[in-house]
């Protein structure tokens, strides 16, 4: 039961945490050698799949996401989601973000966030309230080609370590497409979204 209720809980809530670990543009004349600034204010819905290794248990969900820079190097972030199937999870993240260029086309990137998730399950139900600490690196590999990768520590009944990998594609300044991996204890979960940067 341990695997099960962490992967319930920890999964669809890292997933949130995928959504400001991602990158949006601003203004293309800001660019260097063909790249764009990275932004951090902009409102995202994803659709996931979450997939329970060793139980053969799977849920879909929906989350909506949004980040908000409150200057040059600091960022809010936060994410409402749901999941149903076999495993039931309502989930809500809010933190704060930082992030230090590396490079013209590389972002350090740092994030501390709260956490809440209720969930239903064969046997019963519960609810837990913890935290999360991530960092990782954001990268341009082409002109609107964007990915990122993150290691993200989850404090939320039980601990664990997670990876977290997404690739972003942009179909303008404002709008992009992109998909989602991440991969803790006993779960996947693979997500689709969009995203428009304001």
């Amino acid at each position: 039961m341990r695997n099960l209720r962490s992967a319930g809980l920890l999964v669809p809530l890292t997933c949130l945490a995928l959504a400001p670990s991602a990158a949006a543009l601003q203004d293309p004349a800001a660019s260097t050698a063909g790249h764009r600034d990275f932004s951090y204010t902009y409102g995202q819905v994803a659709l996931m799949r979450v997939d329970f290794d060793g139980v053969d248990d799977e849920s879909d969900g929906i989350e909506f996401s949004g980040s908000y820079a409150l200057d040059e190097k600091l960022y809010l972030w936060g994410g409402l989601g749901f999941a149903s199937g076999d495993v039931d999870v309502t989930a809500l993240a809010l933190g704060v973000g930082y992030h230090q260029p590396l490079a013209p086309t590389v972002d350090l990137v740092a994030e501390f966030g709260l956490l809440h998730s209720e969930f239903d399950f064969s046997g019963g139900d519960d609810d837990e309230t913890g935290w999360q600490l991530g960092g990782g690196v954001r990268a341009w590999v082409a002109q609107q080609v964007e990915v990122d990768a993150q290691l993200v520590y989850v404090d939320l009944g039980d601990s664990d370590i997670g990876l977290d990998l997404g690739a972003r594609y942009y179909l303008d300044t404002n709008l992009s497409f992109g998909l989602g991996l991440f991969l803790i204890d006993d779960a996947d979960t693979l997500s689709i979204n969009a995203r428009w940067d304001f």
